[in-house]
């Protein structure tokens, strides 16, 4: 099976994890997402360059709007996000609510916390939510 991978956040760890997806994570497309659609376009673009393969798309997203995120989400595998953690609240329950499993890079306490309080909702969606999965220790 080949799976559909989207990135919210076309910065150095979300270009970085776009490439790992593509190089090991069996993907069909990457969707790169970020406010600055020309940022994510060239993210892509060096995806793409990287792997050979022209499997990654840029697109502009307000990872803040709940309508962009579950047109931005829907039909989609596996989301990582990798924007600021106050945004990761709303980016787990729209994935939630389109069965995408999501992982975040994290990076505050009470946040994780309200997104592990989802795990029901999450089981019963068919997806998994790993929060806090960033570069800080421990």
């Amino acid at each position: 099976m080949s799976y559909r991978y989207a990135v919210i956040g076309s910065g150095r760890q979300g270009l970085s994890a776009a490439y790992d997806m593509g190089r090991f994570g069996n993907a069909k497309e990457i969707l790169l997402y970020d406010i600055n659609p020309q940022a994510a376009k060239a993210g892509a673009e060096k995806i793409n360059s990287l792997l050979g393969a022209n499997i990654a798309s840029g697109h502009g997203l307000d990872a803040g709007d709940p309508a962009q995120l579950s047109k931005a989400l829907k039909g989609v595998h596996s989301t990582l996000s990798a924007v600021p953690y106050p945004l990761n609240p709303l980016i787990t329950r729209i994935a939630i609510e389109n069965g995408s499993s999501l992982c975040d890079l994290g990076g505050h306490t009470d946040t994780v916390r309200g997104q592990l309080a989802l795990d029901d909702v999450a089981r019963k969606a068919g997806v998994t939510i790993t929060p806090d999965c960033g570069m800080g220790p421990g």
